[in-house]
């Protein structure tokens, strides 16, 4: 049984140098976070919140980087959620099915506001049981000997998160619409198409 899981917020996809879909590199890193949760038995499984064509090439780098400690019944697999409300949701749902006790939601910093507002209105009472860190957040706790700062400070300057960040700042005004900020920000993603073309779609009008 699980009791403790880290579950990765997935993001956008990448692609190798064959095309290949991959995560990108916000994803990445989240990546990397649970898998020293993992290596260190701070965590007894890992939960992936991923778009269906990422699911095989996350499994395969958390197996790549875990060969010892990562079983197939140390690794749950779900199809993302057109918003973070929703992943919030499912979280909830895996969490009454496995009776998992403690679950570690490993974010990229811009991210982490919105998941934490979402826990809050979802979970309610049990709001409790889930952590919401930031990838930096879990290294710099795992690490003591600095080997991922190179990583965590580059991070601050790669585009993906200064653009998701711009998109959380919109989602932030929206909040603050008297009467239907709320419905803005949190219901009428339910109504978009799926989260990854919502980002996608974002990220390209804030770079226009």
């Amino acid at each position: 049984m699980h009791e403790r899981v880290a579950f990765i917020h997935s993001y956008l996809s990448d692609a190798d140098q064959g095309g290949n879909p991959i995560p990108d590199r916000p994803t990445r890193a989240c990546i990397l976070a649970a898998a020293e949760l993992k290596r260190r038995k701070n965590v007894d499984a890992i939960a992936l919140s991923v778009v269906p064509e990422l699911a095989k090439p996350i499994c395969k780098r958390l197996r790549i980087m875990l060969p010892k400690s990562l079983e197939s019944k140390d690794l749950i697999s779900t199809e993302t959620t057109k918003t973070t409300k929703g992943e919030v949701e499912e979280i909830r749902r895996l969490s009454q099915e496995n009776d998992w006790s403690e679950v570690t939601s490993i974010v990229i910093s811009p991210h982490k506001n919105r998941v934490e507002q979402n826990v809050r209105r979802v979970l309610g009472n049990n709001q409790e049981t889930v952590s919401v860190k930031t990838f930096d957040e879990v290294l710099k706790g795992v690490r003591q000997d600095n080997l991922y700062d190179g990583i965590i400070s580059e991070s601050e300057s790669w585009n993906e998160i200064r653009r998701f960040g711009r998109q959380e700042t919109i989602s932030q005004r929206l909040l603050k619409i008297p009467l239907i900020g709320g419905f803005l920000a949190y219901d009428l993603p339910d109504l978009l198409p799926g989260k990854i073309k919502v980002q996608k779609w974002l990220l390209k009008t804030i770079r226009g």
